[in-house]
């Protein structure tokens, strides 16, 4: 197994199924195991959780699952190890040189090193949206099986048998960084209620994480259907988004895989022309050819950061 490259998965699911696509991308191999980075360490604002589990049943690439804590059976100590020794300025040219690859999504971010012919261990977001434009092959095979099952279920839970338009409002852990060096930005409810004029709907769908920090854009908007972390999980968010025949996102990965999944289902989709407010994150990543890019509008920095 010490030859089959090692992909880690942490964060959330959009930011998994971006490392999952990348993983099936390795050059010089058809295989890859993976490597579960859960839970994540005290300074992340929300728990996640492993969310593969539907898409390696299907797939004939994935060759295991190590857990950073787990049974011994389980545990595989050559990522641990590596991402130890990465904190070490002086060993990154080496540790490359023996095929650990780490990739940021960041601009000017000192993980974006040239990558080996031969990786053993690959950790990164690698949110670019050509990675997934690379193997639509897969996307196609293991990802929309999987969204086309839930949302069927989620027709007759939520009534989404008729068109709909999602709106998507990624708020809650971004707002709980008061960190100015790692702030993203949260897109204001103009942001929303502009395009909603823009694009008046019979039907629109507000998915949000917690609908109590959305009210004035349910007021506003007056959406028949609100969707929150209480009544979804993120597999069916996402399918939600995957059928809309129109898509409004947020700068969140999740967004993205609800943009992309809904474009290819040939949904009008919508995402922010400014991934962040600092303007740490590329634009061009995120912004692939069939979507239309919005002029976002920010909400202001955390007091702390003013």
């Amino acid at each position: 197994m010490i030859h089959t490259p090692i992909v880690a998965i942490q964060g959330g699911l959009g930011n998994q199924l971006f490392q999952w696509f990348y993983a099936h991308g390795i050059p010089n191999t058809p295989e890859f195991a993976l490597y579960a980075k859960y839970p994540e360490g005290p300074s992340t604002n929300v728990k996640r959780e492993f969310g593969l589990a539907a898409l390696i049943a299907n797939c004939t690439h994935c060759r295991g699952l190590y857990e950073e804590t787990a049974r011994p059976t389980k545990v595989n100590l050559i990522p641990q190890i590596l991402d130890h020794l990465w904190g070490t300025a002086l060993l990154s040219r080496p540790l490359q040189s023996l095929g650990y690859f780490q990739g940021d999504v960041q601009r000017n971010a000192n993980a974006n090193g040239s990558r080996p012919k031969r990786p053993i261990y690959v950790n990164g977001y690698f949110q670019k949206w050509q990675y997934a434009k690379n193997h639509q092959r897969w996307i196609h095979s293991e990802l929309l099986p999987v969204l086309r099952t839930l949302h069927s279920e989620l027709s007759k839970r939520f009534d989404l048998s008729q068109p709909y338009t999602v709106i998507h409002v990624r708020r809650g852990d971004y707002r709980a960084d008061q960190n100015p060096l790692a702030w993203i930005g949260c897109l204001a409810d103009e942001y929303f209620i502009q395009w909603a004029k823009e694009h008046p709907s019979n039907r629109f769908v507000l998915l949000t994480e917690h609908q109590s920090e959305v009210e004035d854009l349910v007021s506003a908007i007056q959406p028949a259907l609100v969707l929150d972390n209480a009544s979804t999980t993120p597999w069916e968010t996402l399918a939600i988004m995957s059928s809309a025949t129109t898509f409004l996102g947020s700068n969140s990965s999740l967004s993205w895989w609800g943009a992309w999944t809904a474009s290819i289902n040939g949904a009008s989709t919508f995402l922010p022309s400014k991934w962040d407010v600092m303007g740490r994150f590329n634009p061009a990543d995120f912004l692939f050819p069939e979507c239309t890019p919005c002029t976002p509008v920010w909400e202001s920095f955390p007091n702390s950061i003013e």
